[in-house]
């Protein structure tokens, strides 16, 4: 049976959004910047590209994640500000997480 053309491209660039939000390093990153976290970090560097937006705004484009969650993140960084704030070193830091990922290695198994 033929894989369908969405799971062949799901499966090829997965493994480039698993290393930029979490990859080794990346929470780190997100403490230096005064982030609390897992989730503040995500959260932050995700929405980074939106600027200072509102935990709604967040929720309603990450869909998939509760409300809830994303407020209690959200509702304590302004998403977006902080991760914003060091897009340089953060887009050196995943450009050299990219480098490193081998075609077609996934950073976990699901």
């Amino acid at each position: 049976m033929a894989i369908h053309l969405a799971r062949r491209i799901w499966t090829t660039l997965e493994p480039l959004h698993d290393v930029v939000y979490f990859g080794a390093g990346v929470k780190e990153a997100g403490v230096a910047l005064g982030l609390r976290g897992f989730w503040q970090t995500y959260f932050a560097f995700r929405a980074a590209p939106m600027g200072a937006v509102s935990a709604g705004t967040v929720s309603a484009t990450f869909a998939g994640f509760h409300p809830a969650t994303v407020g209690k993140a959200v509702g304590e960084t302004g998403a977006g500000e902080r991760g914003a704030a060091d897009q340089p070193g953060r887009h050196g830091a995943e450009l050299s997480r990219v480098r490193s990922v081998r075609t077609g290695v996934a950073c976990y198994r699901r």
